[in-house]
């Protein structure tokens, strides 16, 4: 696995994209940490990256959710694309600013992105197949501040969108196409959802309620 104190830059083109993934070797053997980026002090950027089949950082007692990690590191990720994840979360970003434009996110055994007490932007988005192991969100907020313009979220197992433990989000252009839920808005948070479509729902399209009370309504 990659794990810097410092800011990465991986710069590919299209149709030579950077690829980051483990050994060949087939099913879990083919799984590697990934990638975590930890108080790097300036921003990371990734431009036409593939990251494959990463299964997050544990060893020595120490463990992390994310498949890639951003902790106290800001992030620029553009025409990327992240794919078998069999970690908790695809991408946790933690305490930081992104900006995520034309990101695919495919293939995961849980969530795809977590993103926790974080502020960022989202633009043109994929998020499909989505929490194959039975349940998992495409975008979990905590705590966190998130604009999204344009997405697709297609067989997503539990929730495309959910907002809560007082984040505010605000999305637009939004297609949503087999999900368990569509949007849910819980615990303190508040979703604005504005020109956007949701079908093939198992429970409900949009969703507000409290599951934590000690975030208020």
């Amino acid at each position: 696995g990659i794990v810097s104190h410092g800011p990465l830059e991986f710069v590919g083109e299209e149709g030579s994209p950077v690829v980051l993934e483990g050994l060949p070797a087939e099913g879990e053997a083919g799984r590697w940490p990934g990638v975590a980026v930890l108080a790097a002090g300036a921003p990371s950027r990734f431009s036409h990256v593939i990251i494959r089949n990463t299964s997050g950082i544990a060893q020595a007692g120490w463990e992390l959710t994310g498949g890639v990690t951003f902790f106290r590191s800001d992030v620029e990720i553009e025409d990327s694309r992240f794919e078998g994840n069999s970690a908790e979360d695809a991408i946790n970003v933690f305490g930081s600013r992104f900006a995520f434009r034309r990101m695919v996110i495919v293939d995961t055994k849980s969530d795809a992105l977590d993103s926790d007490f974080s502020e960022g932007t989202m633009d043109d988005v994929l998020f499909e197949k989505i929490g194959q192991a039975g349940g998992g969100d495409a975008v979990d907020l905590s705590g966190s501040t998130v604009t999204l313009r344009g997405g697709r979220f297609v067989d997503i197992q539990d929730k495309a969108l959910s907002v809560g433990e007082k984040s505010t989000m605000t999305a637009s252009a939004v297609r949503i196409d087999g999900a368990g839920t569509g949007a849910a808005s819980k615990d303190g948070s508040r979703l604005e959802l504005f020109d956007s479509t949701v079908s093939r729902v198992r429970f409900t399209g949009p969703a507000a309620y409290i599951k934590k009370p000690e975030y208020g309504s």
